[in-house]
């Protein structure tokens, strides 16, 4: 365990000192255990996304506050849908402002759009899996299914 000492603490417009040792965590058992590189947590504090909660000896240290931010960031971004400049724009934001809203109703709209697709194929698989033909293109569901993709014009949503 890390010797406790006292760390400055920056909480909106004022500071407090806590001990170090309260749950901190280096940066690579982070990196470990969220299955990044540790190069992505100082890409992040580039980006003004996350703040160690402490450095000691040049390695930078987590607490729960920060291990809970992260979490928020990926649960954000690992849908490849939002950007990390939304990201920041969201942390940075109060859940009662017009941008935090536009932002989440969009990606909450995208997200329904890739579940659906998803969905879609997942039911296209689930055939061929339980299909008599021995060859996809010869299925009458499946042409039947595809023909239909392409009246719609959706193709490359199918």
């Amino acid at each position: 365990m890390l010797p406790v000492t006292p760390r400055l603490v920056e909480h909106g417009t004022f500071s407090y000192s806590a001990p170090v040792d309260d749950g901190l965590v280096s940066i690579g058992a982070v990196a470990k255990r969220f299955g990044i590189q540790p190069s992505a947590l100082r890409y992040y504090e580039e980006q003004g996304l996350l703040r160690p909660a402490a450095r000691r000896a040049g390695r930078r240290y987590y607490g729960p506050e920060e291990l809970r931010r992260l979490a928020l960031i990926q649960i954000y971004t690992n849908t490849g849908l939002m950007s990390l400049a939304q990201v920041k724009e969201i942390l940075a934001a109060t859940t009662k402002s017009q941008k935090f809203q536009e932002i989440l109703r969009s990606h909450v709209e995208l997200l329904n759009q890739q579940i659906a697709r998803a969905e879609h194929a997942r039911e296209t698989l689930e055939h061929h899996l339980t299909c008599g033909y021995e060859y996809p293109m010869r299925c009458p569901w499946l042409l039947e299914h595809l023909q239909g993709v392409l009246d719609r014009g959706d193709a490359g949503n199918a």
